[in-house]
């Protein structure tokens, strides 16, 4: 399913805040998360900010840094993790 909202990977943890929501979840370690997060190394401009990602993925349960089993985001393709804010969405917080 497509997914947006700010990606943010700090201290060996990422996490996905999706655009209009309050809720932040881990980000799997699986599919394309490798190339996630060097894209997103090279492209930060200071370590733990946020970046606006625009991807398809899916949420499953997922083992977090603690092992507990929570929901999280598989990511299986990016379009694009870009140093900006979610874009503005009538109706969306």
């Amino acid at each position: 399913q497509a997914i947006e909202g700010m990606f943010r990977y700090n201290a060996d943890m990422a996490a996905f805040k999706p655009c209009g929501s309050k809720e932040v979840y881990p980000v799997s370690g699986k599919a394309m998360y490798r190339y996630v997060e060097q894209l997103y190394l090279y492209k930060r401009t200071r370590p733990g900010e946020a970046m606006y990602l625009s991807a398809e993925g899916v949420m499953d349960s997922i083992v977090d840094n603690a092992d507990a089993r929570r929901p999280g985001l598989i990511i299986t393709s990016i379009k694009t993790l870009e140093n900006k804010p979610c874009p503005a969405t009538p109706g969306r917080n």
